[in-house]
């Protein structure tokens, strides 16, 4: 099943040699929260995307990353958000009050989204406003 890009598996050696190697274009790594891969990631990255839900854990864990790789471009994505619960707004405003760089789109759930595993999404709602804010950093 073709989804219009290539995706390969990565692991810390080659991450590391992605690092060395500089290739042209724009690679996108999804890593586990945690680990190796993760560390060599961020290491090797010419931008971070750091990705929050709504859970005070995840925004814990958030503000840990925010700090430890402040060296580092980078900007926090709310994922799997209802913009209108309170719990939104809270995560919304805790990350404001502290300064942590955020794209300003937010990533609603969205079955559509949820549903598309392996295949492109049929639209890509928000997605499309950070692809926009993503392009406009990088520039």
């Amino acid at each position: 099943m073709s989804i219009g890009y290539r995706v390969d598996s990565a692991n810390s050696a080659t991450l590391s040699w992605l690092g060395k190697c500089r290739p042209s274009g724009l690679i996108l790594v999804d890593t586990p929260p945690s680990g190796a891969a993760l560390d060599e990631a961020c290491r090797v990255a010419d931008f971070v995307i750091i990705p929050t839900s709504l859970t005070p854990l995840d925004l814990q864990q958030t503000f840990k990353w925010d700090r430890s790789i402040k060296d580092k471009p980078h900007c926090v994505l709310v994922l799997d958000a209802d913009l209108r619960t309170p719990a939104c707004r809270a995560t919304i405003d805790a990350l404001d009050a502290e300064g942590v760089a955020r794209f300003d789109a937010v990533v609603c759930h969205r079955q559509g989204i949820v549903c598309s595993f392996m295949a492109a999404p049929s639209k890509l709602w928000e997605c499309a406003d950070v692809w926009a804010e993503l392009v406009e950093a990088l520039s």
